[in-house]
């Protein structure tokens, strides 16, 4: 089995208000992430 491809899907989505969290950089107001799919030979 061998690697045939490779994409990757960044995303980001704000966080609500009542959900954001503080951190020592400041207030957390969006999720930043990446979802990477890979292909092989087989399928």
């Amino acid at each position: 089995m061998r690697i045939a491809d490779v994409r990757a899907f960044p995303t980001s989505f704000p966080v609500p208000p009542e959900a954001s969290v503080t951190l020592g950089i400041g207030r957390a107001v969006k999720r930043d992430s990446v979802v990477v799919k890979v292909t092989t030979d087989d399928g």
